[in-house]
């Protein structure tokens, strides 16, 4: 197998959550000292790919992809393996794009896992004696159970557990979270500290859906029943207030406000 990584210096971008933070753990476990890593959010990644794609070997997204125009004119790129893909968020676009040239491309866009398990297996296949990937699959299991959202996994609850430690206030931002576990890949190996965040994040989290409890407002419109609720809480906390209400009402929706505004 042809490794299309080998002798390159490489620019991993991997997306700025607790699966795009393992995706450049195991990254970084394969190229070492090799790549430079960085965290992006999915709207700013774009123009980052597009900055520095002519001054680098080759730019790796791993749990992040780039769409619309910015995906068009990145094709050649790909084509020629510049540009590298392992990917699970899919569009229409990036859908129809990947199918004229998968064949001829590195890249791998798979919505059925997350986006660190195809960094995982892929670099695992191009580097199968590294034991720095080797050591990273129970965090890479993790991962994908909580980012996947596989509810009826028993390891789900442990899984947002660890989710909790990313945190720009009380824990880690999303790099600071991918070099924790590039260290210190045992998910199941925390410091006291990091028992600390998990303990605040839980209180915090026991006082947000009593919140949104107080808060929140039913109504019918069309025949159909919403709740709407003003919320700064994690998808976590919002998935456990839906399960509470569902307990108990039939609805159709739920709408979280966000203080300033915006809806999920």
């Amino acid at each position: 197998m042809s490794n299309p990584f080998k002798n390159k210096f490489i620019v991993n971008f991997h997306h700025a959550d607790f699966d795009g933070a393992i995706s450049g753990a195991c990254a970084k476990a394969a190229f070492g000292e090799n790549a430079v890593y960085k965290a992006y959010s999915i709207a700013k990644v774009g123009k980052a790919v597009t900055d520095i794609i002519n001054d680098t070997d080759l730019v790796l997204l791993t749990d992040i992809s780039i769409y619309n125009d910015v995906l068009d004119d990145m094709i050649p790129y790909m084509k020629n393996d510049k540009l590298i893909i392992y990917d699970h968020h899919l569009n229409e676009h990036s859908t129809e794009v990947f199918s004229h040239f998968e064949k001829n491309s590195s890249s791998i866009l798979d919505s059925d896992v997350c986006g660190s398990t195809l960094t995982w297996y892929k670099l695992s296949e191009y580097y199968p004696n590294n034991q720095k990937l080797k050591d990273l699959e129970q965090i890479v299991y993790l991962s994908d159970v909580y980012d996947m959202w596989r509810l009826d996994n028993p390891d789900f609850e442990y899984a947002a557990t660890i989710n909790d430690l990313l945190d720009y206030k009380i824990g880690y931002n999303p790099d600071q979270f991918r070099e924790r576990f590039f260290e210190n890949p045992d998910p199941y190996n925390l410091s006291s500290d990091e028992e600390m965040i998990i303990a605040r994040k839980k209180l915090k989290h026991k006082d947000n859906l009593k919140k949104m409890g107080k808060n929140a407002s039913l109504f019918d419109f069309k025949d159909h029943v919403f709740v709407m609720v003003e919320s700064q809480a994690t998808d976590y906390t919002k998935m456990h207030f839906m399960n509470e209400v569902l307990e108990s009402e039939q609805i159709d929706m739920f709408i979280f406000k966000y203080p300033n505004g915006t809806q999920s």
